[in-house]
């Protein structure tokens, strides 16, 4: 691939994109992991007790399995920026961001199920 001016591509700038599009594939395994966390804490699947344990380790798991890759895409991003790729800035803001989305919605979860008696 040739590259013209100050746009310079490096392998850092595409890994940063790939920890990107890895923020929402793990909060989607995530998910999956609280499910399975969920039916292994709180078994009784067909009663409306939930088990506080089990949303918490959840919560835990997706929270623990976003910010890691929302992480690295800042550090990769930041690395790309300082090997002269400007575009490596995007990735930089747009993976935590993505993941302080996700962990909101987590936290903010939590909370309607503590405020609503769920528990």
């Amino acid at each position: 691939m040739t590259t013209t001016g100050s746009a310079k591509q490096t392998s850092t700038t595409a890994a940063a994109w790939v920890a990107v599009v890895a923020v929402p594939v793990m909060f989607v395994i995530g998910l999956g992991g609280a499910y399975v966390i969920e039916g292994l804490v709180a078994p009784d699947l067909m009663g409306d007790d939930r088990s506080f344990l089990a949303d918490l380790l959840g919560a835990i798991l997706i929270i623990v399995l976003v910010l890691v890759p929302g992480m690295l895409a800042w550090r990769l991003g930041g690395r790309a920026l300082r090997q002269g790729d400007q575009r490596g800035g995007v990735p930089r803001v747009v993976g935590p961001a993505l993941a302080a989305v996700a962990v909101l919605f987590v936290v903010v979860q939590m909370i309607v199920n503590a405020a609503s008696g769920s528990y």
